[in-house]
Formats: C-alpha cells, structure tokens, sequence
C-alpha cells in the first residue's frame, strides 16, 4: 500500500484525480466506455470540471481519448485506479 501512495506523490496525484481514475475503471468495466460526460455524470459533477481535470491527467500520462471521444486508462493510470481500490 505504501508503494501505491508513494506512486501518487511521485504523480502528484490529486484526492480529486483518482476519483477521476477509478469512475473511468469503473465505467469501463460497467458499460465498456467511458467518455468526459460519463465521468461527469458519475462523480456528479460538471462536464466542464470533469473535462479540465481528465485533461491534466491526460497531460500526466494517465489517460488517453481516441477520436472517438472514449476514454482509456493508461497502463500507469490504470495501476494507481486499481491501487486506490486496494
């Protein structure tokens, strides 16, 4: 565990970006897809909120968006989602 929160603050991973994280995890696992107005919809917050936040960790590393609009987890993002979980 102390390896998983040593990852986030190498990352500086926000409270606030995990739970980004794991709505997308789960949204995937649920639905197959997850997409900005998904994530909103899940954390019950704004598309414009869910979408800057989704864009830093798309800047991180953490996430991609194909043309689509479909969100993924990185290999890296998908390991801290599943950390938190843990």
């Amino acid at each position: 565990m102390h390896d998983v929160w040593k990852k986030f603050e190498e990352n500086n991973i926000t409270h606030s970006a995990a739970h980004h994280l794991l709505a997308i995890l789960e949204l995937k696992a649920q639905r197959g897809y997850a997409r900005v107005t998904d994530v909103a919809r899940h954390l019950n917050i704004t598309t414009g909120s869910a979408s800057t936040n989704l864009k830093n960790l798309k800047t991180k590393g953490l996430i991609s968006e194909d043309d689509n609009r479909f969100l993924s987890l990185s290999e890296e993002g998908e390991t801290l989602a599943k950390g938190v979980i843990a």
